[in-house]
């Protein structure tokens, strides 16, 4: 999702997945619901890479979703032993257009439906690849958790473009 301003609480757009790649050769598999499904390889640690076309107009968060899937442990949001995940680091690169000079986008502040003790959401835009955010409560994962990060500066978009989000685990 994209947050198309900051003064109107309903301006989420569902983003659509144009391109997945996983650094370990995961599955990743664009859903009809624009959501993407892992499956395949299981490593320990991988990166996902995810691009996204981008709605003309200011962008000013996004809206990352992990849902709950039966394919997952114990119907949880991941393929670990307890359905957990640690996201260590999130970066984003904005291409405008058809220009082929990706533009670093920065995080300043995130907030998360929940953090496990230790593993907040603020750690994933650190520069530290051991902080992460993870929601793990010492039970069965039953529910899906999102988190929000709000750009240090929106990107203006004023003809279609792409993102390319990266996401470290």
């Amino acid at each position: 999702f994209a947050k198309r301003s900051d003064s109107d609480p309903k301006a989420w757009v569902l983003l659509l997945p144009v391109r997945t790649q996983s650094a370990q050769g995961q599955d990743l598999s664009i859903q009809s619901d624009r959501s993407i499904l892992v499956s395949g390889k299981n490593p320990l640690t991988d990166t996902y890479s995810v691009q996204v076309a981008l709605p003309v107009g200011r962008i000013t968060g996004l809206r990352l979703e992990a849902l709950r899937d039966a394919s997952m442990t114990g119907g949880g949001l991941a393929r670990s032993n307890s359905g957990n995940f640690v996201l260590t680091e999130i970066d984003a690169k904005w291409i405008a257009g058809d220009k082929a000079d990706p533009k670093p986008v920065g995080f300043d502040s995130a907030v998360a439906t929940f953090e496990q003790t230790g593993f907040s959401i603020g750690a994933t835009f650190d520069g530290k690849s051991d902080t992460g955010w993870a929601v793990y409560q010492g039970r069965n994962i039953d529910r899906s958790h999102a988190a929000v990060f709000r750009l240090v500066k929106p990107i203006e978009n004023l003809t279609a473009s792409t993102l390319v989000v990266t996401l470290h685990h």
